[in-house]
């Protein structure tokens, strides 16, 4: 769990924004020429996308706090064992 790192976590989210873009561009390009079935699967592709960059924004957000909590838990700790 230590080994996560925000800069590859930025990349990964930076590629999928980049995907994302990209599948916006051609539903926006394409849109009369495609099936019902073929958009779908786009907008759902684009849905998932959208989760991952969601997750990854989480974790980030966490990743940076985890340490504090950890230290806050610590010192909680050491106070509650000296009362």
């Amino acid at each position: 769990m230590n080994n996560i790192k925000v800069e590859e976590l930025e990349k990964i989210k930076n590629e999928l924004e980049s995907k994302y873009e990209k599948i916006e561009k051609k539903l926006l390009k394409m849109n009369s020429k495609m099936s019902f079935e073929e958009i779908s699967n786009l907008e759902k592709k684009q849905d998932l996308i959208d989760e991952q960059i969601d997750l990854i924004d989480r974790i980030i957000l966490y990743i940076n706090d985890i340490p504090n909590l950890y230290k806050k838990i610590l010192d909680n700790k050491e106070k509650l064992d000296n009362m």
